[in-house]
């Protein structure tokens, strides 16, 4: 079996280590208040089993036995949602399982090619099993969304999206998404604009090859995207932080701009989705070397 066990495990890991690290200004981190830090791991765990079947299917891609329009992205994508909503309620992310499960299938289609992972293998492939998808993957997502009533129906009704319009444009699942990044901010990083997860996961590898600490790689790659979304006062002090080791002086900042942000009530807890990602893509390069 192509290492499905070691990607499965990049995975549980990377979903833990993104959430878990400190310090993380502006969201969830070891040391915050925030209430339930496990729910992103168990939304994820609640759904392991399809994880596993996503993880089977790269092979067949690459073998030819499972064409990318007939993969079923979405139908695991919402059999992994209905796992997590049942097992878990309704406050669970369920918009993570997105990425994920897309991921997850794109890093054996990598690996079954007789050779490791590298970043730039894995994110061209993840495009190409987005882009693979055919319109009646997004016919069955928004069917199968509404009628589950989640945030995402939400965003879906807002949009005007609709079966039939899907239907005549052609609309695959990847098209459907990027209308739904415009009401999602989640998915932004995940789909619309892939540059800062990108270079998200790269900062893990690469820190993480230097100096040996997975903590330190995650909260850099979770700078490299909160840059994006500071207001520019913090941005040149943000960036010198990816130039520096992360040491004491270092982390008093972060738990200063931590604090900052929590007392004007603002959050970035969006980024999580892209900083899992991001740290599941490094950890699956890591792991199959």
């Amino acid at each position: 079996m192509v290492s499905v066990f070691r990607v499965l495990q990049a995975l549980l890991d990377g979903v833990e280590v993104a959430t878990q690290s400190y310090i993380k200004p502006g969201t969830y981190h070891r040391y915050s208040l925030d209430r339930d830090l496990t729910i992103y791991l168990r939304t994820v765990t609640a759904a392991m089993g399809r994880y596993f079947k996503a993880a089977e299917l790269g092979p067949m891609v690459v073998k030819g036995e499972v064409g990318l329009p007939s993969l079923g992205l979405s139908n695991l994508i919402i059999q992994s949602v209905r796992d997590s909503l049942s097992k878990v309620g309704s406050n669970a992310p369920i918009h993570i399982h997105i990425p994920l499960i897309t991921l997850t299938t794109s890093s054996t289609m990598v690996l079954s090619k007789g050779r490791g992972v590298n970043l730039s293998d894995l994110w061209r492939t993840y495009l190409q099993v987005l882009s693979g998808t055919s319109w009646r993957d997004s016919v069955t997502f928004v069917k199968e969304i509404k009628r589950l009533g989640t945030e995402l129906s939400l965003a879906i009704d807002d949009l005007g999206i609709t079966t039939s319009r899907i239907e005549i444009e052609g609309l695959t699942l990847h098209e459907l998404l990027q209308y739904l990044c415009n009401k999602v901010k989640d998915l932004r990083y995940v789909i619309k604009d892939l540059e800062p997860v990108r270079s998200a996961s790269n900062v893990i590898v690469n820190e993480y090859l230097r100096i040996g600490d997975l903590n330190i790689a995650t909260v850099k790659a979770y700078i490299t995207l909160l840059i994006n979304e500071v207001p520019s006062g913090f941005r040149r002090s943000l960036s010198e932080l990816l130039r520096k080791d992360l040491g004491r002086e270092e982390a008093k900042y972060l738990i200063s701009l931590d604090k900052k942000l929590r007392s004007s009530g603002t959050r970035y807890d969006h980024l999580l989705t892209p900083l899992i990602t991001s740290t599941y893509a490094a950890l699956t390069v890591l792991y199959t070397r």
